[in-house]
Formats: C-alpha cells, sequence, structure tokens
C-alpha cells in the first residue's frame, strides 16, 4: 500500500511539474525559420523560440493591441457619428487576433539580442492555408487591417515597430 501511495504521489509531481512547462498561446500562429527576408536585417542569424518566448511574445502583442484597439474603436466611433450612412465596419479599425493566423520568424540581429518578426492575415482573407503559411513568408503589400507586421525584441521584451498595411 505504501508502494501504490509514492507511486501516485511521483506520478502526480510528474504531471504538475510537465504542466509548468506547456505553452499557454491561444493565437493560431506558425514559426518559420529565418532566411535572408526584406524585412529583417541582412547579417541576422536563425535562431528557435521556446514555450516561454512564445507566451511572452503573445502577452506583449496582446498588451500592445489592447491599446491599439481602444484607440480605433473611439475613431470608429467618430467615423460612424460624422457618417451615419458608412460602410465601414468595425473589423476595419480594430485587430482581434483570434480571426488571425500569424507566422513568427525569430532571428538574432547584429548586436546578438533575439528578436522576431510577426505577420498576421484574416483568417478569410487572401485564401492561404496553414500549411502555404508553413512553408514561406507572405508578403504583401496591401490588406488593410487584414495584414499586420510586427517587432519585437525578445532580449528587452518590448514591441519597436508595428504597423497595418495599406489599402490598394
Amino acid at each position: 500500500m505504501k508502494f501504490l501511495k509514492l507511486n501516485l504521489f511521483l506520478i502526480l509531481l510528474i504531471s504538475c511539474n510537465s504542466l509548468k512547462n506547456k505553452t499557454s498561446t491561444d493565437l493560431n500562429y506558425t514559426i518559420i525559420e529565418y532566411k535572408k527576408y526584406s524585412r529583417v536585417a541582412k547579417n541576422a542569424l536563425n535562431t528557435k523560440l521556446n514555450n516561454q518566448e512564445i507566451v511572452t511574445i503573445e502577452k506583449i502583442i496582446k498588451e500592445y493591441l489592447k491599446k491599439y484597439n481602444e484607440q480605433k474603436t473611439i475613431e470608429f466611433r467618430a467615423y460612424k457619428s460624422s457618417n451615419p450612412n458608412g460602410t465601414l465596419e468595425k473589423d476595419w479599425f480594430v485587430i482581434e487576433l483570434d480571426k488571425y493566423v500569424i507566422q513568427y520568424v525569430p532571428y538574432i540581429n547584429s548586436n546578438g539580442e533575439k528578436e522576431i518578426w510577426i505577420q498576421g492575415f484574416c483568417n478569410d482573407g487572401f485564401g492561404f492555408t496553414k500549411k502555404d503559411l508553413k512553408r514561406e513568408i507572405i508578403e504583401i503589400s496591401d490588406g488593410g487591417n487584414c495584414v499586420f507586421s510586427a517587432y519585437i525584441n525578445l532580449s528587452e521584451e518590448n514591441l519597436r515597430e508595428f504597423y497595418i498595411n495599406g489599402i490598394a
């Protein structure tokens, strides 16, 4: 009986410890190996991401978008009040991450810091499959807020750049 209790205790302990190492992300993302891309420094080096870094990336981007969406909601309300018959919807103003597929491209910059280039695409836009997004970086010049890019410095844990593509 003692043996059974000890085994049960060990199993529970191991299970709890393994849960701590799980990624708690809820984004639809894929990680792409760095190659010489035009939007990343030419002298960058390839690197990998661990689970904690993925959680950090998600936290940083969500914090930024919370403030961004608050401002864009104000802009949307102003648009609607001055254009009651306007055809633009709130989705044209805000970014809801659960409606995007995201590409992460991690790399080491010239200062030896780990950074990540992020590309987000509307789930229902452009006809890309998850398989397409895993294969290669998709570069689109237009798309409005259906396409965004961001750069996060993981060494400093800050978002250094964020932009929305233009509208054709």
